[in-house]
């Protein structure tokens, strides 16, 4: 048990949207987290809080040693930035494009979406960081899209079409079923170019429909 004078943790919000978080009382040395919120003012998103003792930015969730004084966090207030999801054609419920201001944490949304004989494997940022369900990444000063990653369910499939194929083996005739049986057989994706080096040569392909399996 923690013993001596109380002294409160406050929130002042202003005229914001959204009331300001409850105030609580503890002691000295006790250890609290400072309060989430999501109200704006005036067009304006919330930014974090701002401590009354130190002056000192706070961000929700952030742990904080109670001094012998009272602490009143003044919420700011800045420009937003949109996040959108771009799941290419996958399905699911994605949230709607929100506003955050810069540097606050955005955490990603735990919602997966499904395409058939695709494996969702997570979100790439306009920045190219790849980001998992779940995870949080700091909002920049501009807009950010999440875009879908796929990949195809069988990496040692790959389809056919004679009426879709635009380039079947550069540096060599042989067919892509002859091309199976040579030493180094095909790895390609389900759909889209390929490039691989067999025996010294670069093939390169586009698949279409009809499916072989690789053996």
């Amino acid at each position: 048990a923690i013993w001596g004078n109380p002294y409160t943790i406050s929130y002042d919000v202003g005229t914001a949207t959204v009331p300001a978080p409850e105030t609580i009382t503890t002691f000295v040395g006790a250890t609290v987290t400072v309060s989430p919120y999501t109200g704006t003012s005036g067009g304006l998103y919330f930014a974090g809080w701002t401590s009354s003792l130190d002056g000192k930015k706070y961000l929700p969730g952030t742990s904080y040693t109670v001094p012998a004084a009272d602490t009143i966090f003044t919420a700011t207030f800045a420009t937003g930035y949109t996040v959108t999801y771009d799941t290419r054609g996958g399905e699911g419920d994605m949230p709607e494009p929100a506003k955050y201001a810069r540097g606050m944490n955005v955490r990603v949304s735990s919602t997966e979406p499904t395409m058939e004989d695709y494996i969702f494997k997570g979100w790439r940022s306009d920045a190219g960081d790849v980001l998992q369900p779940g995870g949080v990444f700091t909002m920049p000063s501009k807009n950010v899209k999440l875009t879908a990653i796929w990949d195809s369910e069988s990496k040692e499939q790959y389809e056919e079409d004679e009426d879709d194929i635009i380039d079947i083996l550069r540096h060599t005739n042989q067919t892509p079923g002859q091309q199976r049986s040579h030493t180094m057989n095909w790895v390609a994706v389900a759909i889209g170019a390929v490039a691989v080096t067999v025996a010294g040569c670069l093939v390169v392909a586009v698949w279409g429909r009809r499916r072989y399996s690789a053996e």
